[in-house]
């Protein structure tokens, strides 16, 4: 009988532990995955992302994240993101997405037919507005449609630390 009792007693604290393991980790501010037609993504489609930010002494991690075919042609490609602030400006930066390495073996985590990815585009990054802000993405390549690209997304962490 004492067995039993003691067993029980230590069931609240293991169901606490696992809270506390799962729990842990960054706070996500975004993480938004648009899928995009099994046609391709056209040089015409621009993804938007919206996301708000109540800490501008907060700092941040920001990743594009991608899920393309195993088929994809080529190592990289362009995308041109716009980021709209609540006062109107727009930063415009054009990034290149290296997929895969130099010998055609694919960054991220694959299967024998798709690939997810994610590269992160800015470390402790800092947002001095409050208010909803915006990420545009559209494909800035030669060709007028990206085959095998199927989902993109923002993710948005908060990282540790604070700005001064």
């Amino acid at each position: 009988m004492h067995k039993l009792m003691s067993s029980r007693s230590l069931l609240p604290i293991l169901f606490g532990l696992l809270f506390l393991l799962f729990s842990c980790g960054p706070a996500v501010v975004t993480d938004t995955q648009q899928s995009l037609p099994a046609t391709g993504w056209s040089g015409t489609d621009t993804l938007e992302f919206r996301f708000d930010i109540t800490d501008t002494l907060a700092l941040y991690d920001i990743y594009l994240t991608a899920e393309h075919g195993t088929d994809y042609p080529n190592q990289n490609f362009y995308t041109k993101v716009l980021t709209h602030f609540p006062n109107g400006a727009v930063l415009d930066q054009t990034l290149s997405l290296e997929l895969a390495n130099a010998a055609g073996r694919w960054y991220g985590d694959c299967s024998s037919e798709s690939c997810d990815f994610e590269v992160a585009v800015q470390r402790n990054a800092f947002f001095n507005q409050l208010g909803e802000h915006q990420i545009w993405v559209l494909p800035f390549v030669r060709r007028p449609v990206v085959p095998e690209i199927r989902q993109f997304g923002v993710r948005i962490e908060v990282a540790e630390g604070r700005r001064n």
